[in-house]
């Protein structure tokens, strides 16, 4: 939601704007050009600070909307992931997800991997460099069907 005060900022421009056009029109013809000059002066300024604020409302705007649409496919994602110790997966996705990644920062990074280190099977996280460790061999689509934990 834009900011009460951007939202007061241009309703307060609005009102100027139109105070100084019912000047105008309210003036009489006896009125010097100086005086309607500066009037229309007035007016030109109050409607650029009435414009400027709604843009700002305008952008602040598009930003929420940015922010809501972002949170609506991290839910989206998150409903598909699934925890097998020690990752994460999505259904129909082979490959594991960091779990540090997902659970710190809610983004969905695939391990790299799998390796062999010292006699185990690792996986690392190309962002954050997490590495899990399984005892047994890789995971395998099959695995993903039949139920992860069967591997591990």
């Amino acid at each position: 939601m834009p900011d009460i005060s951007l939202i007061a900022s241009a309703l307060t421009s609005i009102k100027t704007a139109t105070d100084f056009a019912r000047l105008i029109k309210e003036s009489s013809t006896t009125l010097k050009d100086a005086e309607v000059k500066l009037q229309l002066a007035g007016l030109i300024s109050a409607l650029a600070d009435t414009k400027v604020s709604i843009a700002d409302i305008k952008t602040e705007l598009i930003d929420k909307n940015a922010e809501i649409d972002d949170l609506k496919k991290q839910l989206e994602m998150k409903a598909k992931f699934v925890f097998k110790k020690p990752f994460y997966f999505q259904e129909g996705d082979q490959y594991p997800f960091c779990p540090k990644c997902w659970e710190d920062r809610g983004k969905g990074i695939h391990m790299s991997g799998p390796d062999e280190f010292a006699g185990r099977t690792a996986y690392k996280c190309p962002v954050c460099a997490h590495m899990e460790f399984t005892k047994r061999r890789d995971i395998s689509t099959d695995d993903i069907v039949n139920g992860i934990s069967s591997c591990f």
